[in-house]
Order: structure tokens, then C-alpha cells, then sequence
């Protein structure tokens, strides 16, 4: 067996869910807030926009700060007053959504990967009988 790569699990992440009220209350855009978290190197990834009346969503990768470190970061500053990521956005310390799925049961698939005596990658051959139903 050369390797054996695991995939599956949870993933650890920070939500920045932005409040269109409350950005509007404290007159900050979603712009201005996407500019803040850049500013401060946190690495935003594609998420989920939705253009209604509904929350913003910004995925940030849990490795690269805490919810309390985004909820501080400062966005704008209106008047005397800073607004920070907190005051304008709901941020959750949570999980990544799960992209792989296994009927009735959470899913680590393992993908094997194998070499012949020549160091080279080995290709299985499929069997024409003997086949097993893995389902149980």
C-alpha cells in the first residue's frame, strides 16, 4: 500500500452572519464589512450571498481566527463611534457543512492507493465474479 487518503469529518469554522438591519442602522455596507475581515488577513473564501432581505453569509476558516477575535476586528467609524464586526453581524464558532454522505451514518471514505514492485501505481483489475454487496 503506497498511501491511503481520509476525507469526511467535521471541519471547524467561524460564521459571519451580517444583519442588513443593523448594517443599515450603523451605516456600514456589506462592502465595508467583506474590506474589514480582508483587511485584518483573515481569508474569506466563496460563500453564500443571498440578496434578500435575509442574512449575508461569509465562511472564514476556524485556523485563522476565533469568534471573539472577528467580532472585534473594527469595520468603519461613524461619527466618534467604531463599529466592529460584532455590531453589525452575529458571528457563530461552529462546523463546515458536510459534503459527503452515507445512508443512515456519517461517511469517512478512504481512498487506497497501491504500487506494484516497480514503484509504479498499480491497477486493479475488476473482478468478473465473486462481487459483494457492502450494504448492511
Amino acid at each position: 500500500m503506497l498511501e491511503v487518503s481520509l476525507s469526511g469529518g467535521l471541519t471547524r469554522e467561524v460564521r459571519v452572519l451580517a444583519d442588513p438591519d443593523r448594517l443599515e442602522r450603523f451605516d456600514v455596507s456589506f462592502n465595508d464589512l467583506t474590506m474589514a475581515l480582508r483587511a485584518e488577513n483573515v481569508n474569506i473564501p466563496s460563500g453564500n450571498v443571498d440578496a434578500g432581505r435575509g442574512d449575508y453569509l461569509l465562511r472564514v476558516p476556524a485556523e485563522l481566527a476565533t469568534a471573539d477575535d472577528l467580532r472585534g476586528v473594527p469595520v468603519k467609524n461613524v461619527g466618534e463611534r467604531t463599529v466592529f464586526v460584532g455590531d453589525v453581524a452575529r458571528v457563530v464558532d461552529g462546523y463546515a457543512e458536510r459534503s459527503t454522505i452515507s445512508p443512515g451514518r456519517t461517511a469517512s471514505p478512504r481512498s487506497p492507493r497501491r504500487q506494484n514492485r516497480r514503484g509504479e501505481p498499480h491497477r486493479a483489475r475488476r473482478r468478473r465474479q465473486g462481487r459483494h454487496d457492502h450494504r448492511r
